[in-house]
């Protein structure tokens, strides 16, 4: 679908955002952001025109890209190519009319999207019951090992009861030392938190690019009665 973009005569925004999807480091949140103002700029550029909306074109690509994620690339792909070409050959995401291809992924990309929705709360709930254990075990650890510390007086002999000084040596030697308990269940608390907004981010492109009625049938040629160029 995107080498099938590439070869047609657009300009440098749809090849800044075909770069931009193959991009796999770029910031989720940044991608969004960057595919909602290039439709929009596409909307407007090739509204009233005998150009093939691009943006059209966009939206299939963003749907597919949406549903690969959530793991339904073969069964999409088995759709693709049922919807026979007039001289029966294969079908292609890049021939397939775009509401079309709304209407036969609309229930796969729906249960997926709630699917998903699902997943992020447990990601959410699991990371809160996490962070919530670290703060109630660690104290509790602390105050059980400095219970059963023994300290020594200066003849070399065991003391349950360690003067103002040497209480206060060993505090501030253990505050010294980073927990590496600590700092685990943080870090398992951030990644928690990083992959569930990340799960957001994806799950709102897959929403947002299947509801597009509203920009689709008033821009595209065929709807359009065949209108004359502006």
């Amino acid at each position: 679908m995107i080498d099938r973009l590439r070869s047609q005569p657009v300009d440098y925004l749809l090849e800044n955002f075909l770069n931009d999807m193959q991009n796999k480091k770029m910031n989720v949140e940044v991608r969004t952001e960057r595919v909602h103002k290039t439709m929009a700029i596409l909307k407007e550029r090739y509204r009233n025109s005998d150009k093939r909306p691009i943006h059209l074109q966009i939206l299939k690509v963003q749907r597919y890209i949406a549903l690969r994620y959530y793991g339904l690339q073969s069964v999409v792909d088995t759709l693709i190519k049922s919807d026979k070409q007039p001289d029966r050959r294969e079908g292609h995401l890049s021939d397939m009319d775009h509401g079309k291809f709304h209407t036969m992924t609309e229930t796969h990309i729906t249960t997926a999207a709630v699917t998903q929705a699902e997943r992020m709360l447990r990601y959410q709930v699991r990371a809160a019951n996490k962070r919530n254990n670290a703060q109630t075990t660690t104290p509790a650890e602390a105050n059980t090992t400095n219970a059963n510390k023994r300290y020594k007086t200066d003849n070399g002999a065991n003391d349950h009861h360690p003067t103002w000084e040497q209480a206060q040596e060993k505090k501030g030697a253990r505050e010294e030392r980073a927990c590496p308990y600590c700092l685990k269940k943080a870090n398992q608390v951030k990644q928690a938190e990083h992959q569930a907004k990340k799960d957001v981010q994806i799950a709102r492109i897959s929403i947002t690019s299947g509801k597009v009625e509203d920009i689709t049938e008033s821009d595209d040629p065929e709807n359009t009665g065949g209108r004359k160029q502006t």
